[in-house]
This record gives structure tokens, sequence and C-alpha cells, in this order.
């Protein structure tokens, strides 16, 4: 297992996967600081020195409508506003929609161009369909490129043959909101399995920040289940809810089926820890008993035919709370 740090990046461990992104201050923008688990990398960068086929008409046309709605959201100015509680809506309508559509519109645009991009030897394989059109693109901590601006890295499901996840990240100018998609391969077609993304970005609370995700080993019927959970951006304390839920695939994979779902407080900075197994999965976190202690938590999760239910939450040696 992995915990999500925010200074390094992800060993080679299970099959969790981490999106490293770091918290700031409302002056200072949020980039993505890590790609999945398995690579040394802290940021992701695109190497000029490997060859990429071109990329095909139809799908730079689409990818011209994700430059578009970036115009449009960068015109709405700041849509974020920290003076108010996070979970009073906040974020003006016209914006929800542009969010939302920037959201489908770049997961559409990355599904016509996966064949392509899981050929390609580069560092940045998702890159190339977004920048041939001129779609404002997170290359690295030095060339931030403001409202709206896109990241997506692509990674194989551990464990797993012929399945990869897609993170779509978006930068919402003080936090960015992440998409989660996995795509899979079979009988010799390339689909999509299942998306899970924020419905509504009515306010911070909304946002999908700092995901974290794992699968379960596929059973003899070749299903599984994913959990994932995030947090939302704040400018202050490290104590904050990580949400989460369980899904599965549907009928519809935008609309995937949820087995479970659940909150808890965590101290987040320190980040947390998902385990799936066939019959179960864990999640690893610090919370608090008071003020002055920091607990190590878990959370077990047992399968009772279609759904989840929760065990117990057993304490572990308390750690003093940092400066």
């Amino acid at each position: 297992m992995l915990a999500l740090a925010l200074l390094s990046g992800c060993d080679d461990v299970s099959n969790e996967q981490v999106a490293l992104i770091p918290e700031a201050w409302p002056s200072a923008p949020l980039v993505p600081t890590a790609v999945p688990s398995g690579s040394a990398s802290t940021a992701p960068v695109a190497s000029a020195s490997n060859a990429v086929r071109p990329v095909p008409p139809d799908i730079v046309k689409s990818a011209r409508r994700v430059a578009e709605l970036q115009n449009q959201l960068r015109s709405l100015g700041d849509i974020l506003d920290f003076t108010v509680p996070p979970d009073r809506p906040k974020v003006p309508l016209a914006a929800q929609r542009v969010v939302r559509q920037l959201q489908v519109t770049a997961l559409e645009v990355i599904t016509a161009y996966l064949p392509i991009a899981l050929d390609a030897a580069t560092t940045d394989p998702l890159a190339a369909a977004f920048v041939a059109a001129d779609v404002a693109w997170i290359h690295d901590w030095d060339t931030f490129p403001g409202l709206g601006a896109l990241w997506a890295s692509l990674s194989p499901a551990a464990g797993h043959q012929d399945r990869w996840f897609v993170l779509l990240h978006i930068d919402l100018g003080h936090g960015g909101d992440s998409s989660l998609a996995l795509f899979e391969r079979r009988e010799g077609s390339l689909r999509l399995a299942l998306v899970d993304r924020t419905p509504v970005v009515k306010s911070v609370r909304d946002v999908r920040f700092a995901r974290t995700w794992t699968i379960s080993p596929p059973d003899a019927q070749d299903a599984y289940y994913v959990v994932t959970g995030w947090t939302n951006p704040w400018v202050a304390s490290c104590w904050r809810d990580m949400r989460f839920h369980v899904l599965a695939p549907g009928r519809d994979p935008w609309a995937p089926r949820r087995l479970a779902r659940s909150t808890a407080p965590t101290y987040w900075c320190n980040g947390w820890s998902f385990d799936a197994t066939a019959t179960g999965f864990s999640l690893d976190y610090d919370g608090h008993d008071d003020v002055e202690t920091i607990r190590a938590r878990r959370q077990r999760w047992v399968r009772r035919g279609d759904r989840f239910v929760e065990l117990d939450d057993r304490p572990r040696r308390p750690r003093r709370v940092l400066p």
C-alpha cells in the first residue's frame, strides 16, 4: 500500500494509485506533481525525443472544442470563492456548465485517442491529442497555463489484463478537480468500462481533489470493483474529510453502480491508502482523538453479496501533531 505524500514520488507498490497534487494558498496554482505508481517521476513531463504518431484530424477537431471550453472558463474569472464556507453553493451557474462540458469532452477525446496513446513511447502519452489542438496542457511546474488547464495520466490496472486507468485533472484556479476513468480491451475492442467524476461543481466541497484509487483483483467471471477517495481543496488546516465510494461497472459506463460510500475525518497531509481484495477492502489514514494527537486509523469493509459492510475502526499508536 502507498500513502499519499506531498513531496515524494510514487514507489513500486501494489495496485493502489495516487494522484499527488500539493496544497496551495489562493495565490499559488495547484499542479499535479506525480504520476501513478510504478514511476519515480514527480511531474508530467513531455519528451521531445520520443516519436509520436500524428494525431488524426477528427481527434484534433474534437480537441479544439476542449480549447474553446477552456477559453470560456477563463473568461468567467475566479470561480472558486474561499471567503465563504465550502459547503455553500457559490460557483456561478455558467461555470458549472462549462466545467461539466470540459470533463465530458476531454474524456471523449481521450477515449478516441487511447489506442494511439497505448502505443506511444512517451512519458506523457495523452498530451499529443490536446497539444495538437492548442489545448492548455500542464507539462511541468514552470509552464502553468491557467484556469481550465488539463493534465491526464495513463496507467495499467495492476493485476488485470488489458485494463487501464486514466486520471483527468482540470485546474480550477485554487484547486483541481479530477475524473477517473477505467478502460478495457475485450474481444478485440477497446472500450470505456466506468467513469467517476463530479456531477456538478457547485462549491469547493464538490471538487474531487488529491484522488486516490485502487482496484480489486478480477474474480473467476472477470468481475471487480474500484475504491476511490478524495478530499476538497482548501487554504488552511490539514484536517478535512476524506470521501470515498466503491464502484462497479454498470450498463452505462458514465453511471457505474455504487456499492458503498462513506466519509472519514482525516489529517490529509499525512495521506491515506487503500487496499482491495476479492472479499473486501481497507482504508488506512490518520484521524484524531483530541486536538493534540493524531492516531492511525483503519476502516475494514467486507463484501456481502453486492454490497459492503464496515467492520470496525481500530486505533493504533498515537503520534504527536507536528508543529
